[in-house]
């Protein structure tokens, strides 16, 4: 079995999807520390002018709080400010109004938790995608250790006999994914890069690594077809027991 995970991010983009077309089982790494002002809490969608960042205020508890214990700061209007945004730049897109209703229902309910509002629109996305996979959540397993050794207690815990990380595990591999230790644990693991698809967007030139919603706004039932081929022509590279 085969087995991928993730923080839960906000908005996510493209890569977390394909990372999730190559496992059977997918993880909500919500066991795990929170990072301030990282895609956990943030991400870009796209204007006539370029990237705009949508961030979602949370109420900071200290430096070592996990993902599944932070909490949203209504206090700011930034429910209705992201809607905007939203609707403002993409009302115009080929599919927005299939997907407006969620959308709209999800910016007008109150969310305490980040990681609830996160995971809510991911299964979303996910569903709109064609992405049938297992999902399950860090949180509700006692996963121990921390990088390489966490990583390997993930697999053990849930069965996975290999596991995949994206290419930006592959840049920091002397110091986060140590691919002998995977060997002596008996594990397979490896690495994927999406190759970005570029597709119609609402302005040019192209803008890569936004939110998933701007492919599925402008490319509708079409976004796996587009996903799908960018996943063929995307990079693995596998390390074997």
């Amino acid at each position: 079995m085969t087995l991928a995970g993730h923080q839960p991010a906000y908005l996510p983009y493209l890569g977390l999807f394909y990372k999730m077309t190559q496992c059977d089982t997918f993880i909500f790494s919500d066991h795990m520390q929170f990072e301030p002002r990282a895609f956990q809490q943030r991400n870009y969608v796209r204007s006539k002018e370029g990237r705009i960042l949508l961030t979602v205020p949370v109420l900071a508890k200290g430096t070592l709080q996990r993902t599944d214990e932070v909490m949203i700061d209504n206090s700011q209007p930034w429910a209705r400010k992201h809607w905007r945004t939203i609707l403002l730049n993409y009302q115009h897109a080929p599919f927005f109004n299939d997907h407006r209703s969620f959308f709209e229902r999800t910016y007008g309910e109150t969310w305490k938790r980040l990681v609830d509002l996160n995971v809510s629109i991911t299964l979303y996305l996910m569903k709109c995608f064609g992405i049938e996979k297992e999902v399950v959540f860090g949180s509700r397993y006692d996963i121990k250790g921390a990088k390489t050794a966490m990583l390997i207690d993930m697999c053990r815990k849930t069965g996975a006999d290999t596991y995949i990380s994206g290419w930006g595990g592959k840049s920091y591999a002397k110091s986060y994914v140590d691919l002998d230790a995977f060997r002596r644990a008996g594990l397979r693991h490896r690495f994927v890069r999406l190759s970005h698809p570029v597709y119609l967007q609402q302005g040019e030139p192209f803008i890569p690594n936004l939110s998933a919603i701007d492919l599925l706004f402008n490319c509708g039932p079409e976004s796996r077809r587009i996903l799908d081929g960018a996943a063929e022509l995307s990079t693995i590279e596998q390390c074997n027991v």
